[in-house]
């Protein structure tokens, strides 16, 4: 009987063991593109900022940290191109906190020093132009423009054709600077093949009158620059 109560103990303390696991998890996406955020840096600090335990996403943005005892502590979240985000999270009777989706938001001002990197360069910012390499968002196989524009940071198409970039709506479509279907945006996004294209250029043009005689008139207007791969 001793022999039995032994046994019963150990597997209850083991079972309990296993349940305290406290572990902190959640996914990280873009918050404009809804991509998964991959490689970013997950730090789990106490408050006085002392490093205790640390992780990177997957490549489906997901992490998982592990706290060594309840109480309160700071997740710091970091990669290259996004602003730090902290969060306290509170650990209580060892249970495991899950965080669900949590939303990045892109660093305009670090941009301009630095690229976003995955496998490949994905956008930097030069002057007052994003520059958006094609090759580094995934879309299927014989798809057009549109696909690819839906992938990009600060990009939204809407089911009327609109296209926005980081928060401007696109009133011109240029292949190589020169325009491609006036005024029909929607048309020109569902006939211009991905596998064609190698970089995308969001930025803001003056106006024809003001290119012709040099004098800013004020009206500028988004466009979308294509550069192909024989540009």
């Amino acid at each position: 009987m001793k022999r039995l109560l032994t046994l019963a103990l150990i597997v209850l303390t083991t079972v309990l063991a296993m349940a305290q696991s406290r572990e902190i998890s959640g996914t990280i996406t873009d918050k404009n593109s809804k991509e998964a955020v991959s490689l970013a840096t997950v730090q789990l600090l106490k408050h006085d900022s002392t490093f205790i335990a640390g992780a990177t996403s997957g490549d489906e943005g997901k992490f998982t940290v592990k706290a060594p005892s309840d109480g309160q502590f700071i997740l710091k979240i970091s990669s290259i191109g996004y602003k730090t985000l902290t969060r306290t999270i509170t650990i209580k009777e060892d249970a495991d906190v899950q965080l669900g989706t949590i939303l990045f938001t892109a660093d305009a001002i670090m941009l301009k020093e630095a690229t976003v990197t995955a496998q490949a360069q994905k956008v930097v910012l030069k002057e007052d132009t994003f520059v958006y390499n094609a090759s580094a968002y995934r879309t299927p196989e014989g798809s057009t423009i549109e696909e690819l524009v839906k992938r990009l940071p600060g990009a939204q198409i809407d089911d009327d054709g609109k296209i926005t970039i980081n928060g401007k709506e696109v009133k011109k479509i240029l292949i190589d600077g020169k325009e491609f279907m006036t005024g029909d945006t929607k048309t020109a996004m569902k006939n211009i093949p991905t596998s064609i294209i190698n970089k995308v250029k969001a930025y803001d043009q003056k106006s024809d009158l003001a290119r012709v005689t040099g004098i800013d008139d004020g009206d500028e207007q988004t466009v979308l620059d294509l550069a192909s791969n024989r540009a």
